[in-house]
């Protein structure tokens, strides 16, 4: 493909996205959520980590659900 062609499709993939967002609002709100779940993840992973390694306080973090606050 051509440098003219590729950015075609690139705007024709963006001109669908905005249609789809116009036409489905909520899914902006779920898409973030969606987006943010592999680093919160990561982020409680690492607090389970630090508490097993002897953290007291990533422990009861980790333990009560706490991490979502911080």
């Amino acid at each position: 493909m051509t440098a003219d062609e590729l950015q075609a499709a690139i705007d024709r993939a963006e001109g669908k996205r905005k249609e789809l967002e116009t036409q489905h609002p909520e899914a902006k709100a779920s898409a973030r959520i969606f987006a943010a779940l592999p680093k919160t993840a990561a982020l409680y992973r690492a607090q389970v980590k630090a508490g097993l390694d002897g953290n007291p306080r990533e422990a009861l973090k980790a333990k009560v659900g706490s991490w979502a606050k911080s």
